[in-house]
């Protein structure tokens, strides 16, 4: 087993000063609202899109030429690499991943 740091869920906060759920869910509307982009001119708190995108390709592309491999964590990271509407808890979800794909588009729901 290998743990892949950069497999992590979102990051609702960069600087990790939030400390309510009501504040974690007020930035979780922002990132919806905006559709995981900062609004021109402005830097936000969150994980961008492409950010979290970037940051899962990473971890992905090692294993792309591997037959099967396993990865664990958080629907909001995974709907980066694959088109999933929703993801429930525990879910297990198969997709391909080839290095180089083009985005998926991002389920806001």
């Amino acid at each position: 087993m290998i743990v892949e740091v950069d497999l992590h869920e979102w990051e609702p906060d960069k600087t990790n000063q939030y400390t309510t759920s009501e504040e974690a869910f007020k930035l979780i509307h922002e990132f919806n609202l905006y559709k995981g982009k900062y609004p021109d001119g402005q830097q936000m708190r969150w994980e961008t899109l492409d950010g979290v995108r970037e940051r899962m390709r990473r971890v992905a592309d090692k294993y792309a030429n591997y037959d099967k491999v396993i990865f664990v964590g958080h629907g909001m990271a995974f709907r980066t690499l694959t088109y999933i509407e929703q993801m429930k808890p525990a879910e297990i979800v198969e997709c391909s991943h080839h290095i180089g794909q083009d985005d998926c588009i991002y389920s806001f729901n």
